[in-house]
């Protein structure tokens, strides 16, 4: 039987709580706001409500909860590293696909509890291979002003 942490149940009840005041508090605030203000101020509540279900979520799931929460994480820093890099499509496509191959393997390798070869092969093998991407797009690493 699955069982969960007590202690857990009530971080989460906690977090959801002092969100919901917050909500509450703000709704009241924002109601004489501007319409931009509001709908800004709004947008930031859907953010923190949203991370709190994602976060909450992978608390409970435990290992590969976390595991899954930090592969999304991985994939949209991935997409923006990328994106600043300003790598072709075909670089792109490449890249993309052996990153996507390494990222699963590495959030297996944790899942699966074979964490010491996480911590020494991954990071070097895709800061060679993300190295490897920038010197193929013909950019020097230079540092403009």
């Amino acid at each position: 039987m699955w069982s969960m942490n007590p202690n857990l149940i009530w971080l989460i009840a906690g977090t959801v709580a002092a969100l919901t005041i917050g909500t509450a508090i703000r709704l009241i605030a924002l109601r004489s706001a501007p319409a931009d203000l509001a709908r800004n101020r709004i947008g930031s509540l859907k953010v923190w409500w949203v991370l709190t279900l994602l976060w909450s979520t992978a608390a409970l799931l435990g290992q590969p909860g976390a595991a899954v929460l930090l592969a999304i994480a991985s994939l949209i820093g991935l997409r923006e590293y990328l994106r600043l890099i300003g790598t072709t499509a075909s670089i792109g496509r490449m890249t993309i696909g052996g990153l996507l191959v390494c990222g699963v393997v590495h959030y297996a390798l944790i899942i699966g509890g074979v964490v010491s070869l996480t911590i020494i092969l991954f990071p070097i093998s895709l800061l060679l291979m993300l190295g490897a991407v920038r010197s193929m797009g013909g950019r020097l690493w230079t540092i403009s002003a």
